[in-house]
Order: structure tokens, then C-alpha cells, then sequence
């Protein structure tokens, strides 16, 4: 994995996370005004900001569970010199 990918993984998991936050305020605040097409679209988006930050950071655990073994197949090199 090159640091190409990672920063377009940071990227995506940043916005993600933005666009959940929004999405939960547009949808408090469509509640709070009893609009119902706002408090939808907000709930609609911030499902949608889930689910991105469920992928990004699916693929990030998958990155460190490779990077985590590289490492301990080091370690074990190390040791059996």
C-alpha cells in the first residue's frame, strides 16, 4: 500500500465522519422544526455517512492487519538468527 492510498483513505474516513455529523444536525434540526423532508434527508444523509466510514475504516483495519503481521514476521526472522 502506498501513501497515495492511505491519504485518500484519511481523506474518506475525515469526510465520512463529517458528513455524519451534519447529517445528524440537518435531522435534529428538521425534528426540532417539525419539517418532516428535513429531519429525512438529514437521517438520509448521516446513513449515508455510516456506511462510508464503515467501509474506509474496514479497509484501514484490513491495512494494519497486514501491516501488524509484516511486523511479526519480522520479529520471528529476527529471533531464529
Amino acid at each position: 500500500m502506498n501513501l497515495r492510498e492511505v491519504a485518500v483513505e484519511a481523506t474518506g474516513i475525515s469526510a465520512a465522519n463529517k458528513t455524519m455529523a451534519i447529517g445528524a444536525g440537518v435531522g435534529a434540526t428538521g425534528w426540532w422544526a417539525e419539517v418532516n423532508w428535513l429531519g429525512l434527508a438529514g437521517v438520509l444523509v448521516a446513513v449515508i455517512g455510516l456506511f462510508a466510514n464503515l467501509y474506509f475504516q474496514h479497509r484501514r483495519d484490513k491495512r494494519e492487519k497486514e501491516m501488524h503481521q509484516a511486523q511479526l514476521a519480522a520479529l520471528k526472522d529476527k529471533c531464529e538468527l
